[in-house]
């Protein structure tokens, strides 16, 4: 991760005359369940997030060179403290003179370092993509694309670890302001074994005014192969989406999302947005708090819902201020993953040079 932030801080002094942006976002989260879990702890969490881009104009294409940086300290469990870093290039082309049709591509170094027992989730790893977009007529818009994710996990008995994904996604643009949109992902993960996944969604997204949006969405996740292995309940529970030991791939489902924005005068925003997901577990039984399996022997299923809300507020052209509020609940026929209610607030500071 070092060697990361070198080769970042070495990229920015290289180019301290050319087009350089350099955007510093500084945030706390006070979550009062932060695992997640029955009887998780409150923690105030600090994030400090830090980005330098390099921008590289063609004649039909652009080049952006960048750096990311996120840091992640826990108030009271300073063992959970993290860091996160990506060094990598994005290329986009303009397939027609309109600039409507692109092609975009990109590949990406990251990392990822934690302390104390939490650095199981340690890993290097290599980041890539490759999409396209591309309009039929007037009203049809249409996306195809490749992305993989490819990890070295040092602290954990994981040979391999690469994840792939593909997706085609039309929209269709009506009269009325209405927006219909259509996708199918497919997901297929290599770790000791194989699991593949196929991603179904529907969305319906309306302007009800010049200010006003709404946004509808419904998501089945269907697993083709399910991954056969023991069920865990580690103890170092992950904060984030990182978490090797469980993922998308271990549940099938439904989700359905609304969302609501709203942009008020002098460039305010407010977001609203609910859902409600169901997961079903193919090869983790339900256990109690004890960790024995229910004498039903059935197997875990979850509901999670949530609310979120989001003020977006610019103090200037450079620094935007956010607050977000966020409240959530699983209900689970496994013990430990059940909770009632879980609340977040959340302050937000970015300032762009």
């Amino acid at each position: 991760m070092k060697r990361l932030a070198i080769i970042a801080l070495l990229m920015g002094l290289a180019t301290a005359e050319a087009d350089v942006l350099t955007d510093v976002t500084v945030g706390t989260t006070y979550d009062t369940n932060v695992d997640g879990v029955y009887a998780g702890a409150s923690a105030v969490v600090t994030r400090l997030s830090v980005s330098v881009t390099r921008l590289i104009d063609m004649d039909a294409s652009h080049l952006r060179l960048f750096y990311s940086g996120d840091g992640f300290l826990f108030g009271r469990y300073g063992e959970r403290t993290f860091a996160t870093n990506r060094l990598g290039v994005d290329f986009a082309r303009n397939l027609n003179a309109g600039e409507r049709d692109k092609l975009f591509a990109g590949l990406a170094l990251a990392a990822r370092a934690n302390r104390s027992i939490y650095d199981v989730y340690n890993y290097t790893g290599l980041f890539g993509y490759a999409q396209g977009k591309w309009y039929s007529g007037e009203q049809t818009l249409q996306r195809v694309g490749y992305q993989f994710n490819w990890r070295s996990y040092q602290n954990l008995a994981v040979t391999r670890y690469v994840d792939h994904y593909a997706f085609f996604q039309i929209n269709r643009f009506l009269p009325t302001r209405t927006t219909l949109r259509g996708d199918l992902g497919l997901g297929y993960k290599l770790r000791e074994g194989a699991e593949g996944q196929v991603v179904l969604g529907v969305q319906v997204a309306q302007a009800i005014t010049r200010n006003t949006g709404i946004r509808a969405r419904y998501q089945r996740r269907i697993n083709l192969r399910a991954a056969n292995g023991d069920p865990t309940r580690f103890i170092a529970l992950i904060y984030g989406n990182d978490d090797i030991l469980r993922d998308r791939y271990d549940y099938s489902g439904g989700e359905i999302t609304a969302r609501l924005t709203q942009h008020l005068p002098l460039q305010v925003r407010i977001i609203l947005e609910a859902g409600r997901e169901t997961r079903s577990y193919k090869d983790d039984l339900a256990l109690d708090l004890g960790g024995a399996v229910l004498p039903t022997g059935v197997l875990r299923r979850d509901a999670h819902s949530f609310f979120d809300a989001l003020l977006e507020l610019p103090l200037t052209q450079r620094v935007t201020t956010s607050l977000g509020y966020g409240i959530s609940r699983n209900r689970s026929n496994d013990e430990f993953y059940h909770y009632p209610l879980r609340q977040s607030a959340s302050f937000d500071l970015n300032v762009e040079f």
